[in-house]
């Protein structure tokens, strides 16, 4: 998780200014397999001491233990906070916790939409449907867009050079890959003038391997005022199997800021409207 705004909610118990050395950073167990570690980064203006810059990015990491011999969870070693900065971040880390779990509840395969969402999704038809003429007929409201058209997608060969110690891709050339895509897809209603605001919890959910053909697909999902959504989806194929479907391995949810407004992202099919929810309550989670 990501968040590059400045200043943070302490009623979330998410985001909140650090401001001394031992405010930097906190971990914790989690279920005896997992340790989070929180990572802000300040700018030094005027100033050379530690802590005291602007702050520019925290990040939020889990870092999974596991055994090298059965490649299953290992327990680490618990936590006990004593000084007040500890037992501070160590509540701040089980509010971030309960606000993962949380999350989990925006998958809409997992979550069906709700009356108000499905509310949302008739409106959205509304304001395109040409009811001078048949019924599926559509136009595209002034100052909108459409999804199909906020569209980027890239194909790349895993190198030798991009392997990890176990021999795997990298996660963070995954990451950057990814990145560098949201970025250039979110130029599609920004004209380049966007920064990035806030990044998800970004799904691994699969090892990619050395040779492996990766598909990257990034589309603009939900927009409001000028503000906008990114979703980048990761698959991996083998040179043997390009005819087959491919395996999903990532999945980043990225939030960015234009300078001014940006068109309203209309989606034209029902699976379009499920992207655009999917969107809607990442973004909202965000930006309450």
């Amino acid at each position: 998780m990501f968040d590059n705004r400045s200043n943070f909610d302490e009623k979330e118990g998410i985001r909140r200014n650090m401001r001394g050395p031992d405010e930097g950073f906190f971990a914790r167990d989690e279920r005896f397999a997992s340790i989070k570690i929180l990572w802000p980064l300040h700018a030094l203006t005027n100033t050379v001491v530690p802590w005291q810059g602007q702050p520019l990015v925290q990040s939020h990491f889990i870092m999974v233990a596991r055994c090298p011999q059965t490649g299953r969870a290992a327990p680490v070693v618990p936590l006990k906070p004593e000084t007040e900065a500890e037992i501070r971040n160590y509540k701040l880390a089980e509010k971030l916790n309960k606000y993962r779990k949380q999350s989990d509840n925006l998958n809409v395969f997992k979550l069906r939409p709700t009356v108000e969402e499905m509310a949302q999704i008739h409106d959205n038809y509304l304001k395109t449907a040409d009811q001078k003429h048949e019924l599926g007929s559509r136009s595209l409201p002034e100052n909108s867009v459409w999804m199909k058209n906020t569209k980027l997608k890239s194909i790349l060969i895993c190198q030798p050079e991009s392997r990890n110690i176990h021999n795997k891709i990298f996660g963070g050339w995954l990451m950057r890959q990814s990145l560098e895509l949201a970025w250039s897809v979110a130029c599609t209603v920004s004209k380049g003038k966007h920064r990035i605001i806030f990044i998800d919890d970004i799904l691994f959910k699969a090892p990619v391997e050395i040779g492996s053909i990766l598909f990257l697909h990034a589309q603009v999902i939900y927009s409001k005022e000028n503000k906008f959504q990114v979703r980048v989806r990761v698959e991996k194929r083998e040179h043997t199997e390009m005819n087959e479907p491919g395996v999903f391995t990532n999945e980043m949810q990225l939030t960015f800021e234009a300078d001014e407004d940006v068109p309203q992202v209309m989606p034209e099919t029902y699976a379009e409207s499920i992207l655009y929810l999917s969107g809607r309550r990442h973004f909202k989670l965000h930006n309450k």
